[in-house]
């Protein structure tokens, strides 16, 4: 997966203050642990309310692949826990229960505070005793670890840790550069270019936005809306509640009617979902490869969702 990173250039106040992991709201933490796991290029990441579903909050699945070539896929449980206090042994046993009963490979727990010398003692057992099931185990300085070598997210939630003047940013610099090589290409074959044309102009205006949100706010904030009837993509099924969608919406249908070469369809359900229907699974497949999608994702604040026939995605921001 590409790493994604920004060219930001911007100056502290000097008096301004950015908050600590500890600091975030435990939705907006869960958020950051949700976009942690997705940089770990795990898939099929998807949310689990905790209770009747087994008391996960994040499932995700990793394929690894041996020295045969041979694969084989993990599942993970991952638990976000926004405590002062550390964590004690019998909630990660609790939570192990669950793991072992639903056939996880792994409990992945990730904490704003830290876990206790007994706990870190018991996982250290249970993960040498051949148990099905292991544990991970991050606290506060673990994250802030990650986040240092990963700045893009720190940014986007205005974290201490991402704090660096300059951000190298390359792989925005590279998609705007296909963008315009593609561009220039089809105006020499006197090709239309409006599908580039469309996803450019998208992609520098939430990419402005997003500086300027930046600059002034040192992190992300809700996107601007458009309305539908302003769309070049048509938008079917519109629910009577809805008549318009954020910037991050029409960036991710403007890419993907660039990457399939075409004009697509979207559906935009109650629920605030925008479904995109697919005819063939190798366009899926395709999409899936592509390495703009972190970047979208990453400005749109979109979680794009793929199953075999369609994409769906709702803004984090809704």
């Amino acid at each position: 997966m590409q790493n994604i990173s920004v060219l930001f250039l911007f100056t502290m106040q000097e008096n301004y203050k950015l908050p600590e992991i500890q600091d975030l709201e435990p939705q907006i933490f869960e958020n950051l642990v949700f976009d942690i796991i997705r940089d770990m290029n795990f898939h099929n990441v998807v949310w689990r309310t905790p209770g009747s579903d087994g008391g996960r909050d994040i499932e995700a699945l990793r394929m690894i692949i041996d020295p045969t070539f041979g694969t084989h896929v993990e599942k993970w449980f991952i638990e976000c826990k926004k405590y002062e206090n550390s964590i004690s042994w019998p909630l990660v046993y609790d939570k192990l229960s669950h793991a072992e009963t639903l056939e996880a490979d792994y409990l992945f727990l990730l904490t704003t505070s830290s876990m206790s010398p007994q706990c870190i003692d018991r996982i250290n057992t249970w993960n040498n005793s051949r148990r099905l099931v292991k544990i991970r185990a991050w606290g506060n300085h673990d994250l802030i670890t990650y986040l240092r070598h990963h700045a893009h997210i720190a940014l986007k939630y205005g974290l201490k840790a991402g704090t660096d003047k300059f951000l190298t940013m390359s792989g925005v610099a590279l998609e705007l550069t296909k963008i315009m090589s593609t561009i220039d290409g089809l105006h020499r074959s006197r090709r239309n270019s409006d599908n580039a044309i469309y996803y450019a102009s998208s992609f520098a205006r939430c990419w402005t936005e997003r500086c300027n949100q930046i600059d002034k706010h040192k992190k992300f904030y809700i996107l601007p809306r458009v309305e539908i009837n302003d769309l070049y993509l048509t938008v079917n099924n519109l629910h009577p509640s809805q008549n318009d969608v954020s910037w991050g919406d029409e960036l991710t249908l403007m890419w993907l009617n660039f990457v399939l070469e075409g004009k697509i369809a979207a559906t935009l359900t109650c629920e605030g979902f925008i479904v995109v229907d697919l005819q063939e699974i190798s366009e899926n497949t395709t999409i899936k490869s592509t390495a703009s999608l972190r970047i979208i994702e990453f400005l749109s604040g979109c979680e794009i969702q793929f199953t075999d026939l369609n994409i769906q995605w709702k803004s984090k921001n809704d």
